[in-house]
C-alpha cells in the first residue's frame, strides 16, 4: 500500500512540472511588442521620434468630378472664319476656304451728317459728300459708303494725291480713285499695280488669302510694302460680285 501511494504522489508531481513548464513555453512563443521609438536630440532637448509619414495614395484624386457644382466646363471652340466672296489677285481667282477675314471692318453710322456735306444724286439715289467721304441714308441713320464707278463730282477737297499710271493721270483720296474728265472728277476702278502711300487704316478690313495678309477697302485689296524706310500700299486685286 505504501508503495502504491508513493507512485501516485510521484505522478502528480510530474504532471505539475509539465503544466508549469508548458505554460512557460507557450508564453515564450508570444510575439514581443514593438520597441518604443528612439529618442533624439533637438535644441538640446530630448524628444521622442516623430511618427512615420502617412502612406502615399495609390491613385491621384479626381478634382474634376462631374457632380461637382463648381467644376469648370471645357472652353468653347473657336468661331469659324468669316469667308468672303471670290477675289482676283494678279489675274488669279480665289474662293473659300482660301479666304477669311482676320479683322472685320468696324461698321459706323451717324444720326446726323457732318457739317458741310454736299448732296449728289446718282441713279435716283442720294449721296452726301464731305472731306472725301461719301454717306448715304440707311436704316434711319447715315453710314459711310463707297461711291459707284462712274460717279462724278465737280471738285476734290484738300488732302488728295495725284500720280500717273500707264501714262494716265489719277487722283486718289480716302480709298477712292478718280480721273479728271472735262473739269469733273470721275470715280474709276482702282488700277492694279498702282502704289499709294496713305489708306484709312481705321476703315479697312484685314483679309488673309493663302496665309498672305491684305487690306481691303471699298472692294479693293492692298498689299503693304516697305521701301526706303517708307510704307506704301500696292493695289493687288479686288473683290468680284
Amino acid at each position: 500500500m505504501g508503495t502504491y501511494f508513493k507512485i501516485i504522489i510521484a505522478g502528480l508531481l510530474t504532471m505539475g512540472c509539465v503544466v508549469h513548464y508548458g505554460q512557460q513555453g507557450r508564453e515564450g512563443r508570444k510575439v514581443p511588442p514593438p520597441p518604443p521609438p528612439k529618442a533624439y536630440q533637438q535644441n538640446g532637448t530630448e524628444r521622442s521620434a516623430p511618427p512615420p509619414p502617412p502612406p502615399e495614395p495609390t491613385s491621384r484624386p479626381n478634382h474634376y468630378k462631374k457632380s461637382s457644382r463648381y467644376s469648370q466646363p471645357p472652353p468653347p471652340p473657336p468661331p469659324p472664319p468669316i469667308y468672303k466672296r471670290q477675289v482676283v489677285i494678279n489675274n488669279n481667282f480665289y474662293r473659300s476656304p482660301n479666304i477669311y477675314v482676320k479683322k472685320p471692318r468696324i461698321k459706323k453710322s451717324y444720326q446726323r451728317l457732318p457739317t458741310g456735306c454736299v448732296n449728289y444724286t446718282w441713279s435716283g439715289r442720294n449721296y452726301y459728300f464731305q472731306n472725301g467721304i461719301y454717306y448715304d441714308y440707311y436704316n434711319n441713320s447715315y453710314r459711310p459708303i463707297a461711291p459707284p464707278i462712274g460717279f462724278t463730282i465737280n471738285y476734290l477737297p484738300t488732302g488728295y494725291s495725284n500720280f500717273q499710271f500707264g501714262g494716265i493721270p489719277f487722283f486718289y483720296l480716302h480709298g477712292v480713285f478718280y480721273r479728271k474728265i472735262n473739269n469733273y472728277y470721275v470715280v474709276e476702278e482702282p488700277p492694279i499695280g498702282a502704289i499709294i502711300y496713305d489708306i484709312p487704316l481705321d476703315d479697312v478690313e484685314i483679309v488673309t488669302i493663302n496665309d498672305q495678309i491684305y487690306y481691303e477697302l471699298n472692294g479693293c485689296l492692298y498689299q503693304e510694302n516697305y521701301s526706303n524706310y517708307r510704307r506704301s500700299y500696292t493695289v493687288i486685286g479686288k473683290y468680284q460680285n
